[in-house]
């Protein structure tokens, strides 16, 4: 990661080392830029918050707090200045901290705070106050003083949410309003004006995506695929991001059930997999010649008919070998006509593309199945990896399907790795390939050319080595 020289010297706040904030110092569950727990372990720390307050019948608040406008920071002084800008914002926050059960950075400009036994609503109004006005005092970065305001979002339990998911969102749906309305303020979740406010969110979205494509907010992003024998990158997954002017980044599982919806799909689609391949092929011709690119069909892009026309098109028109695509279908897709899959997935694979089946394990009658399927590979769904550490039947579950696999000549890959023991369980048991936040993020097409270019140039370790790359995007905000 590299960052503007001498930024750290040129801002200047609250005392330099952060608070002891009597945590568990397991990397994985706290925020590497502030050293507050991440939303892995906040979400736990919820949880015995609402367990705690369920026993002792109190009720309890989610203060999710946003900084407004922080990609101006990073556009104007660099993102080194940033990520001080967000380190000094969780000092003051900690500052807070006597008066929650939780304190965490949840991730970019955000961050939450769990206040226990909160029956006075006054209260939580004050401590609003409170933090606004402590994170306006402005931050000195090169002389010049830069102005940060927040938009709070609260909700509360047990009237407006009962679980830690409910909560989170909740909160998250008030403040998004406020920083729709102006910003600089917070704002009491309410069930009613969410409604109201989900269906011209829904309006808006549904009118802007007809556009999306031919404004070029669309663009896809990358996420390495990692041999767990070589330590290499041998593929990277193909993911589909929309950046809208003014709505912001927006999620794939908002616009992507809509894109189906309203029959937008089939082009969106249908660009995802030129895109994809006529990167890869450019990649190709760079000398990375050994790469995969995996592209992930909607299940109406696998059922509609001339579905190996669109893929021979995108590869003709990129110059990619087929041997270098891989199509990932969801268990349920697959599952959802099992002779008309079939029939499909022979036609993709006499082609010469690989096939892959996404999200395994939460389909239905699998391994009953699986052995019919002419695919390459399986990818193990991350609901499963995030528990095979601490939960016996998730780790019953991955150690099976990799020995099944491994009967089966079919090779696995482990999504959503996201710490070290992860990794060694994953290994112990001779798992092909991982991709996930251990390694790498999704990032943008240069990012992913910088990593091959540095694994031409040195041999790539076997463990965790994302920080070697100088990568040219705002890892440190991520």
């Amino acid at each position: 990661m590299q960052f503007q020289n001498n930024t750290a010297a040129c801002i200047k706040d609250l005392p330099e080392q952060p608070p002891d904030l009597d945590l568990p110092s397991a990397p994985a569950f706290l925020d590497a830029l502030t050293g507050l727990p991440n939303y892995t372990l906040f979400r736990n720390q919820l949880d015995l918050c609402l367990s705690r307050a369920e026993h002792k019948s109190q009720n309890m608040a989610l203060v999710i707090i946003g900084l407004d406008r922080f990609k101006q920071v990073n556009d104007t002084y660099g993102y080194a200045a940033g990520d001080l800008v967000l380190q000094a914002s969780s000092r003051r926050l900690a500052k807070f901290q006597a008066e929650s059960c939780a304190l965490a950075r949840l991730g970019g400009d955000t961050f939450a705070l769990a206040v226990g036994n909160s029956d006075n609503g006054q209260a939580i109004t004050a401590l609003a106050e409170q933090i606004k006005q402590s994170l306006s005092t402005p931050f000195l970065i090169e002389g010049e003083e830069a102005f940060i305001t927040v938009s709070i979002g609260i909700s509360h339990y047990p009237s407006q949410g009962k679980t830690v998911c409910e909560l989170i969102a909740n909160a998250k749906t008030a403040m998004d309003q406020i920083k729709d309305h102006g910003r600089d303020s917070h704002l009491f979740f309410d069930p009613e004006h969410h409604q109201s406010r989900r269906s011209t969110r829904r309006a808006l979205l549904e009118q802007a995506l007809h556009h999306a494509l031919k404004k070029e907010q669309l663009i896809l992003h990358y996420q390495p695929q990692i041999d767990l024998d070589s330590g290499e990158m041998r593929g990277v997954e193909a993911l589909l991001r929309w950046e809208h002017p003014e709505l912001g980044t927006i999620s794939p599982a908002e616009f992507i059930p809509l894109a189906e919806e309203i029959g937008l799909i089939h082009p969106i689609s249908e660009w995802v997999l030129h895109r994809a391949c006529a990167q890869n092929s450019a990649w190709h011709k760079q000398g990375h010649n050994d790469l995969r690119m995996a592209v992930n069909l909607s299940a109406q892009q696998f059922s509609k008919p001339g579905l190996d026309r669109l893929v021979h098109e995108a590869l003709a028109e990129s110059g990619l070998a087929p041997r270098w695509l891989e199509l990932e279908l969801t268990e349920t897709i697959a599952l959802h006509d099992i002779d008309a899959a079939i029939e499909t997935l022979k036609i993709l694979k006499n082609m010469g593309v690989r096939l892959a089946i996404d999200d395994f394990g939460t389909g239905y009658s699998s391994l009953t199945y699986l052995r019919h399927f002419p695919i390459h590979s399986i990818k193990i769904d991350r609901s499963f990896i995030g528990g095979i550490t601490t939960n016996s039947s998730d780790a019953a579950i991955t150690r099976g399907v990799i020995a099944m696999a491994q009967n089966l000549g079919v090779r696995v890959v482990a999504e959503g790795v996201e710490n070290e023991k992860q990794l060694i369980f994953l290994r112990s048991y001779q798992c092909h390939e991982v991709q996930g936040y251990y390694f790498f993020p999704p990032m943008p097409a240069k990012n992913i050319g910088h990593i091959l270019l540095r694994q031409r140039e040195t041999a790539a370790p076997s463990t965790c080595w994302s920080s070697q790359i100088p990568l040219e995007f705002p890892a440190g905000n991520l």
